[in-house]
């Protein structure tokens, strides 16, 4: 998982909440194509889309990029 190289890289090892997909996620998730990331509540590489989604016509998009990760990472371990 690239999420986790991210983590290894900083050498953290950070609390993360994993939601469920379909009739079971939270509302304010609806329109995130997945997997979206979140870092401190702020999607990293997603778009936020209805267009973006996976299923009925199976578009596929790119993982979030792994320098994407980091960046984000590290803005908000500084903001700690």
């Amino acid at each position: 998982m690239r999420l986790r190289e991210a983590f290894d890289y900083l050498g953290i090892n950070p609390d993360i909440v994993e939601y469920p997909l379909g009739l079971q996620a939270p509302a304010w998730l609806v329109d995130y194509p997945s997997p979206t990331i979140f870092i401190d509540g702020v999607a990293v590489g997603a778009t936020g889309s209805r267009d973006a989604r996976t299923y009925r016509g199976v578009r596929l998009r790119q993982v979030t990029p792994f320098g994407a990760l980091v960046q984000a990472l590290q803005r908000a371990l500084s903001a700690t």
